[in-house]
């Protein structure tokens, strides 16, 4: 039985707010190489359970890392879960969505650049379907202006907060220069909210169907 977030918050939300961004270089964990969530700023709330459902993974059965050897996993809490970092130079990244909802249930994931608003990945159990999953979605970001940016990671329960959805996440940790077939010109993003048709290995190798 689907229990409300509304009627259990007050017993089992646990909020943890992370400042961990102070005095990282511009890519340093970029990735979550280090194997937490230093560098980057964490808003998290338990699930129905008092469960954590955020952390840093080097496996899992859905999706493999496409950059080095760790991922972020970030689960919507009973209240939305979320990790956030200022940037100056352009980001490559990829996200992936894991759908555990029917329609009913409306969880939705969203990585998006707060200054701006330009959205790199975005997705809900109503636009992928109950209980499925997309593929890895590459994406990168520079700013036009120069100015550092913020970028904002977050995953949302809908109704209820006893059955989780997540996103995924990873960004490479090394400097790509502007103007290769990965990296968006100079003050956009470049997304994919459609997927390979037999993209075989696409979380390593989705470069070749280019």
């Amino acid at each position: 039985m689907k229990i409300s977030n509304v009627a259990v918050q007050a017993l089992f939300l646990l909020s943890l707010s992370s400042p961990f961004a102070v005095g990282c270089s511009d890519l340093e964990n970029a990735g979550f190489e280090s194997g937490d969530f230093s560098c980057w700023t964490t808003s998290f709330f338990t699930d129905y359970y008092g469960s954590a459902v955020a952390s840093v993974i080097s496996s899992d059965s859905n999706f493999q890392v496409p950059f080095g050897s760790k991922m972020a996993k970030i689960g919507g809490g009973c209240q939305t879960n979320k990790i956030t970092r200022t940037f100056t130079g352009p980001i490559t990244g990829e996200a992936a969505w894991d759908g555990n909802e029917s329609t009913t249930y409306n969880d939705s994931g969203l990585v998006r650049v707060i200054q701006d608003g330009t959205v790199l990945f975005q997705a809900s159990i109503v636009q992928y379907g109950s209980f499925t999953n997309s593929q890895w979605m590459p994406f990168s970001y520079s700013s036009a202006s120069g100015n550092p940016y913020t970028l904002e990671v977050s995953s949302t329960n809908a109704i209820d907060c006893s059955v989780t959805s997540y996103v995924y996440l990873d960004l490479q940790e090394i400097s790509v220069s502007v103007g290769g077939p990965y990296v968006a010109a100079v003050g956009t993003a470049t997304s994919f909210v459609g997927e390979v048709s037999g993209c075989t290995g696409c979380a390593t190798e989705w470069w070749k169907f280019w």
